[in-house]
C-alpha cells in the first residue's frame, strides 16, 4: 500500500483523481475510515492515507523504488508540524491550563448569589431558634452548624460546575489551537491565539506565550461557614472582606 499526506486545502475527492484511485474519494475513504473518522468532507494536513496496492513505483528519472523506500521518503517529506512539535513549543494542555484563574473566575460568578441565600437562610434560621429558645443550646448550635455545612457543600459544588464548563472551553481551545498550528503554512511564525476565557488571567500573571516567563499561582479558596458562625455576633451581619478567594504564587 502506497501513502499520501494530506496538504493544506486536500479533499478525498481531489486526492483521488490526483492519485488516479479507480474507486474515486469513496473507495479513498474506505481504506481510510480509521484516519478520517466518520466526516469524509473533514480532513487534516499532516493526516497519512494509504491507497492501492502496489509493492513499487518508477519515477520520472526510470528508476524502481521499493515500498520501504517510498514509506522512508513519504516520512521524511513529513517536516511540517505535528502533534509532539506543538506540545514541546507551547507545552501540553495541562502545562498550559491556568487552573487556580480558573477557579477565582468560577468563584465570582457564583458566590455573590451563594451569599445572598446564605445570608437569608442563616437569618432565618437564627430568628426561629431565638423564637424557640434553642439560639445558643448545644442542639440549636449543632443544627446551625449543619446548615452552614450544607450551605458551604453548595457552594463549592456550584463552583466546581462552574469550574468543568471553564474547563471544557479551555480544550476546545486549545484543541482548535493545534488543529490550526499543524495547518498553517508557517508554523515556524505560529502564535497562539487569546483563549477567550472569562476572567482578567493576564492580571494573574498567566500567559499563553511560553516564550514570556509566567508564575505559577495557587487558589485558595473561601470557607464561606467561617462568615456565619455566630461568634459574640448575629452571623449574617458578618460581611465577608473578600468574596473569592485569595490567589497566590507558589
Amino acid at each position: 500500500m502506497a501513502v499520501y499526506t494530506v496538504q493544506r486545502g486536500d479533499s478525498l475527492s481531489a486526492i483521488a483523481k490526483k492519485l488516479g484511485i479507480s474507486g474515486g474519494w469513496q473507495e479513498l475513504y474506505n481504506v481510510n475510515k480509521s484516519v478520517v473518522g466518520s466526516n469524509p468532507n473533514l480532513i487534516y494536513a499532516g493526516q497519512k492515507l494509504t491507497y492501492g496496492s502496489p509493492t513499487s513505483s518508477t519515477s520520472k528519472a526510470g528508476t524502481t523504488k521499493t515500498k520501504s523506500q517510498e514509506v522512508a521518503e513519504s516520512i521524511a517529506k513529513q517536516v511540517g508540524p505535528t502533534k509532539e512539535a506543538f506540545y514541546k513549543r507551547f507545552g501540553t494542555e495541562q502545562e498550559l491550563i491556568p487552573t487556580a484563574s480558573l477557579q477565582q473566575f468560577a468563584a465570582e460568578q457564583v458566590n455573590p448569589e451563594a451569599f445572598r441565600q446564605a445570608v437569608t437562610q442563616t437569618r432565618d434560621y437564627d430568628w426561629q431558634a431565638a423564637q424557640k429558645g434553642l439560639m445558643r443550646s448545644g442542639y440549636g448550635m449543632t443544627q446551625r452548624e449543619a446548615l452552614l455545612d450544607e450551605l458551604e457543600r453548595s457552594r463549592r459544588e456550584q463552583v466546581e460546575q462552574y469550574m468543568t464548563t471553564q474547563k471544557d472551553l479551555f480544550t476546545d481551545w486549545y484543541g482548535q489551537q493545534m488543529r490550526q498550528y499543524m495547518e498553517s503554512e508557517d508554523p515556524s511564525g505560529y502564535q497562539l491565539e487569546a483563549a477567550g476565557l472569562g476572567g482578567a488571567f493576564e492580571n494573574l500573571g498567566w500567559t499563553n506565550q511560553p516564550s514570556v516567563p509566567t508564575t505559577q499561582y495557587q487558589y485558595n479558596p473561601l470557607d464561606m461557614r467561617d462568615y456565619f458562625r455566630l461568634g459574640g455576633r448575629s452571623g449574617y451581619s458578618a460581611r465577608p472582606t473578600n468574596l473569592y478567594g485569595t490567589i497566590t504564587p507558589i
